[in-house]
C-alpha cells in the first residue's frame, strides 16, 4: 500500500455476478488464480486498501475514503464502510471474524506503512490559517487567513466527526458592526475583540483571554 494512492472506487448501485472489482489504482478479485473463491478477510483487505491508510502522531489508524471523510480503522462506523463495499461487491455479508481480521491487518498498514498526518475536529489549521469544517454532505471547509476567507471542496486537512454533527450555517459578508449593538466597549476596541473572537477558533493554544472591566 502506498499512503499518497488512489482512494475507493465507485461500486455497483446494485450486488450483481462478478469475479471482482476494478478500479482507479485497486484491483479487488473474488476468485484465485486456481479458480476458488477468495477468503473474505483478504477481499476486505483489498477493499481498505483501496482507501488512504494513514496514522496520527499519537499513533491510532485512520482511512480516509474518496470523498474525503476520515474514519478510525478501528471504529464501528469504518467496519460499516467494508462491510457495506463487500455486499455491494458479493452481495453477501461479511463473516465477523473476517472483518476483524481485516481490520487488524488494515489498522497494521496504517500504523507501520502509512504516513503520520494530524487529524483534526471540527477545527484545524493550514498553513497559518483556520480551517472549520462545515459538517456538511460535500466535506467542504472554510478557510480563514489573515488575508480573507474563502470555500475549499476539497481540503488537504482531514477532519474526523464524532457522531452526526449539524451543518454549519452558510457565512454571508462580514458585519462586526452588528456585534457592537451588544458589546459595549470603545471603538478603539473594537479590533481587540475582533481578533479575540477569531483566536478563539484557533485549533490549539496559546489562547489570549478577555478581560472587561467596567462598572457593574
Amino acid at each position: 500500500h502506498t499512503p499518497g494512492a488512489t482512494v475507493a472506487p465507485s461500486l455497483p448501485a446494485s450486488p450483481a455476478p462478478a469475479t471482482g472489482l476494478e478500479g482507479e489504482g485497486l484491483r479487488v478479485s473474488l476468485i484465485t488464480a486456481g479458480g476458488t473463491p477468495r477468503p473474505q478477510a483478504a477481499v476486505l483487505i483489498d477493499i481498505g486498501q483501496g482507501h488512504t491508510l494513514f496514522h496520527d502522531h499519537g499513533g491510532d489508524a485512520y482511512a480516509r475514503l474518496q470523498n474525503g471523510a476520515v474514519y478510525t480503522v478501528c471504529g464501528s462506523e469504518y467496519r460499516e464502510i467494508l462491510s457495506g463495499e463487500f455486499y455491494k461487491l458479493t452481495g453477501k455479508g461479511a463473516n465477523r471474524n473476517a472483518l476483524a481480521d481485516a481490520v487488524t491487518t488494515l489498522a497494521a498498514i496504517a500504523k507501520h506503512e502509512g504516513r503520520a498526518a494530524q487529524v483534526f475536529l471540527r477545527i484545524g489549521e493550514s498553513n497559518g490559517a483556520i480551517v472549520i469544517d462545515t459538517g456538511g454532505q460535500d466535506r467542504a471547509c472554510h478557510v480563514v487567513s489573515a488575508a480573507a476567507w474563502r470555500t475549499d471542496e476539497t481540503p488537504s486537512v482531514y477532519f474526523r466527526r464524532s457522531g452526526k454533527p449539524l451543518s454549519l450555517p452558510e457565512p454571508a459578508e462580514p458585519a462586526f458592526d452588528l456585534l457592537w449593538r451588544y458589546v459595549n466597549v470603545r471603538p478603539a476596541d473594537h479590533v481587540l475583540i475582533a481578533a479575540w473572537l477569531l483566536a478563539a477558533l484557533r485549533p490549539r493554544g496559546p489562547y489570549p483571554i478577555l478581560v472587561l472591566i467596567g462598572e457593574q
